[in-house]
């Protein structure tokens, strides 16, 4: 009885663990090195980013030199407010755009691309 309930077990756990992306939550606080200002940009950037590494690069190149985007000195608290989208990189790691809200300046506000977070085990 007692490997019955081990069995069971096993199998639950083993199939919810990967059924589902690990996602970021409104009102969580996220590091952030890049940031852009507009909705467009950071979603063109996000489908240069599901093709392979040399096309996100070279899209970021561009979105920041037309000041879409702009990358910070270190790395900034923000406070994730929405996600508009989930994704798999050109690595396939599970990816998010999301909408972020900075700790410090008041309504200052930008879209982010994230990796999924890492959440600890239990």
């Amino acid at each position: 009885m007692k490997y019955i309930f081990l069995y069971i077990f096993c199998v639950v756990t083993s199939n919810s663990a990967g059924a589902y992306f690990i996602k970021w939550e409104i009102g969580e606080d996220i590091g952030v090195a890049s940031l852009c200002r507009d909705r467009n940009a950071i979603m063109e950037l996000a489908r240069a980013d599901q093709v392979d590494e040399a096309a996100a690069l070279k899209t970021f190149a561009s979105l920041t030199s037309r000041g879409l985007c702009i990358v910070f000195n270190e790395h900034r608290n923000f406070t994730v407010v929405k996600t508009l989208h989930k994704y798999k990189d050109f690595k396939g790691r599970n990816s998010f755009v999301l909408e972020v809200v900075s700790n410090r300046v008041l309504g200052f506000r930008g879209y982010v691309m994230a990796q999924g977070p890492v959440r600890p085990s239990i």
